[in-house]
């Protein structure tokens, strides 16, 4: 008898016909991280895929603080997206408000120039 240790993942066994077992198929869980670089996304954005609803959604599985993809998602949710472009998901997040220049100045108020703090420090003295 073998004892074999498989990485965590979904196997297809059946058995042969010589007595042992087949591994068809491997479904890995792949990490946030490592979807991420094969996507050429950020961490960020997969969250984002995460979160959408029906068919869009890439589903995951939070073990340990970490978050895990099988394969088979991920395979699954780009033929979707590739058959759905307009099904894209695009950040929710408003973008942030731009300041006018007046606004930026006055902010930039409260570190005084030399010249405009030279008269509070000679009357100190």
């Amino acid at each position: 008898m073998v004892n074999l240790t498989l990485p965590p993942g979904d196997y297809t066994i059946r058995p042969s016909s010589a007595g042992g077992i087949e591994i068809l198929a491997i479904d890995r869980e792949l990490p946030r991280e490592e979807v991420a670089a094969l996507l050429g996304k950020t961490e960020r954005s997969i969250d984002v895929y995460r979160n959408r609803q029906g068919l869009a959604q890439l589903k995951s599985r939070r073990s340990g603080g970490r978050i895990f993809i099988k394969e088979s998602e991920l395979k699954r949710w780009l033929t979707y997206m590739e058959a759905n472009p307009h099904e894209y998901p695009v950040s929710d997040r408003p973008r942030k408000k731009r300041r006018t220049r007046l606004e930026l100045r006055e902010r930039r108020g409260k570190n005084r120039a030399l010249p405009q703090a030279a008269p509070v420090l000679s009357s100190t003295t």
